[in-house]
C-alpha cells in the first residue's frame, strides 16, 4: 500500500491535491542506496505512479553517487565500474516492471541525462553563491550533510577524513538539487519520493529562497509511504 503523506508546493501559487496532478508529467530519481528504491517496493512505486500520473521519468542517479562512493574509499576505476554496474541493474529491473504497466508513459534517463549541461551550470552556480552567502541555505544544507557523514561514520563505511566526507556530502547535495533544477525546466514539475524531502528542497519550493533557480520554486514534491504487508509466521 502506498500512501501520500503529503504534498509540498509555493502555496503563494497553489496548493494541489493527488487528482490536481494527474496530468502533470512526473519523475523520480532512483536513490542507489534507499530501499525503497528496491525489491517490492519498487516494483509497488512504479505501479502506483502508472495509476496515477500519465506521463514519468525515471532518472537513475548513478554518477551522483560516485561522491559517496569517493567518501567510501573506491579508486576512480572501481567508481567509474560501480557506476557502470548500477545503472545495467537499475535500467533492467526498471524495464522489466514498466514493461508490465499501462497507462502511464515511463521512460528511463541516466544521471548524465542532466548533469554537466548549460542549465545544470547556472543553476549550480545560483545555489553555490546562496551557500556561500546566506546563512540559512548553508546551514540547512549543512545540518543534512553532517547527518549522512555521522551515520555513514558509524556504519564503518567512510574511509576518508570527517573533513572530506563533509566536502563530498555537500557536492552531492548541490549537484543533486541544480539537477532537479534541470528537470523541472524539461516540464517534469512533480518529484514523486518514498520517504522524507530534504528539507532545503522543501523550503525553496515554498519559496523560502526567492533567489533560487526558478523551477526549483515550481517544483511540486509528492512524498508517499509504502507499506508492504507483513508476511504471514507458519
Amino acid at each position: 500500500m502506498i500512501k501520500v503523506k503529503k504534498i509540498y508546493s509555493n502555496s503563494s501559487l497553489q496548493d494541489f491535491s493527488l487528482s490536481d496532478l494527474a496530468d502533470k508529467p512526473c519523475y523520480c530519481a532512483i536513490s542507489l542506496l534507499n530501499e525503497k528504491f528496491q525489491g517490492n517496493s519498487l516494483k509497488n512505486l512504479l505501479s502506483w505512479i502508472a495509476a496515477n500520473f500519465k506521463q514519468c521519468q525515471i532518472i537513475i542517479a548513478d554518477a551522483l553517487y560516485r561522491h559517496n562512493y569517493a567518501m567510501f574509499g573506491m579508486s576512480a576505476t572501481e567508481i567509474a565500474n560501480q557506476i557502470t554496474a548500477d545503472y545495467e541493474n537499475y535500467n533492467r529491473i526498471l524495464q522489466q516492471h514498466i514493461s508490465t504497466l499501462s497507462g502511464c508513459e515511463f521512460s528511463v534517463v541516466r544521471w548524465r541525462e542532466y548533469f554537466d549541461t548549460p542549465a545544470y551550470h547556472i543553476a549550480r552556480h545560483s545555489l553555490d553563491e546562496l551557500f556561500r552567502h546566506n546563512l540559512d541555505f548553508h546551514n540547512s544544507l549543512s545540518e543534512t550533510a553532517e547527518r549522512f557523514v555521522a551515520n555513514m561514520e558509524k556504519s564503518g563505511n567512510v574511509k576518508v577524513s570527517t573533513e572530506e566526507a563533509l566536502q563530498y556530502s555537500t557536492n552531492f547535495l548541490l549537484e543533486e538539487t541544480a539537477v532537479f533544477n534541470g528537470v523541472v525546466g524539461r516540464g517534469y514539475e512533480v518529484e514523486i519520493y518514498p520517504g522524507v524531502y530534504l528539507p532545503l528542497l522543501t523550503d525553496i519550493a515554498a519559496g523560502k529562497y526567492p533567489t533560487a533557480p526558478e523551477n526549483l520554486q515550481k517544483r511540486i514534491s509528492v512524498e508517499v509511504q509504502i507499506k508492504l504487508p507483513k508476511s504471514k509466521k507458519l
